[in-house]
C-alpha cells in the first residue's frame, strides 16, 4: 500500500544558513516544501504531479518551480487557450492596462452570475482572472510588461501529456493518468468547493477528491 502524508506549505529552518558566523545577525529564510533538504520524501521529480481544485494557486507554483529551475508544465492547452483569449480581450499591450481591465471584469462577471443564482459560475470567473493575474505577476516580475509577454508565458507554461517535467493539473485534469507521487495542494481549504451547496454539487465534489485521492501510485502528500 502507498503511504500518506502531510506537509506544511513552507518549512522554518533550526539552523541559520551555512556561512553564517557567531556574532553576526542571521535571519532564518523559510523553505519552501518542494526545496526542503530535510524534506526527502516531498521532494519534486519528474516522477512526481501536484494536484489543486483550482487553478490560480498552480501558477503561483509554477514560477516558484521556475525560479527553482524545477521543470514543469500545466496541463490543459485548453485552459492555455482560455487565459489567452482573456488576456487578448481588450485593445490594449501593457501589463498594467490589462489588470485594471481584469479587475472591472472580474467585479461585473460575478455579479452577472450571482444574480443568476450560478454561485459556480462567479467561482470559475474568480479562479479564471486569479490565474491570468498570478501570470501577470510572473511576467512582471521577471521585467517582462507587455501583454504579448502574457501570450508568451501562457503558450510556454501549458501543455498536454507532458513528459520529464513535473505536471500541475486540476482534479478535473487528472482524470485517466497516475503518478507515482501525487502532491495535493490546499485541499482542506478548496475541497469541497464553497460554491458546492446542494447535495448534488457536494456529491460531485466528493467524486472529484475521489479522483485526486487515487492518482498516486506509491504516496500522496497533502501540502497546506
Amino acid at each position: 500500500e502507498g503511504e500518506v502524508l502531510h506537509t506544511p506549505p513552507t518549512r522554518q529552518p533550526t539552523q541559520p544558513a551555512e556561512g553564517s558566523t557567531d556574532g553576526q545577525k542571521t535571519s532564518l529564510v523559510a523553505v519552501p516544501w518542494f526545496s526542503d533538504p530535510a524534506a526527502a520524501p516531498t521532494k519534486l521529480d519528474v516522477s512526481s504531479a501536484v494536484l489543486c481544485r483550482n487553478t490560480a494557486p498552480l501558477i503561483s507554483l509554477a514560477y516558484q518551480l521556475i525560479r527553482a529551475k524545477i521543470p514543469c508544465k500545466v496541463e490543459g492547452r485548453s485552459i492555455g487557450d482560455g487565459l489567452k483569449a482573456l488576456a487578448q480581450r481588450w485593445k490594449v499591450s501593457t501589463v498594467d492596462a490589462l489588470l485594471k481591465r481584469l479587475e472591472a471584469y472580474a467585479e461585473r462577471e460575478r455579479q452577472k452570475a450571482l444574480a443568476k443564482g450560478n454561485e459556480t459560475k462567479a467561482e470559475e470567473v474568480g479562479d479564471r482572472v486569479a490565474t491570468l493575474q498570478e501570470i501577470c505577476g510572473a511576467c512582471t516580475s521577471a521585467g517582462r510588461h507587455r501583454v504579448a509577454d502574457v501570450v508568451a508565458f501562457i503558450d510556454d507554461l501549458f501543455a498536454d501529456g507532458a513528459e520529464n517535467v513535473v505536471v500541475l493539473a486540476t482534479y478535473h485534469r487528472s482524470k485517466g493518468r497516475k503518478w507515482e507521487r501525487v502532491f495535493l495542494l490546499e485541499h482542506a481549504s478548496r475541497c469541497p468547493s464553497r460554491a458546492a451547496r446542494k447535495p448534488w454539487q457536494r456529491e460531485q465534489e466528493n467524486n472529484l477528491a475521489y479522483v485526486a485521492f487515487t492518482r498516486a501510485k506509491q504516496m500522496l502528500v497533502f501540502v497546506g
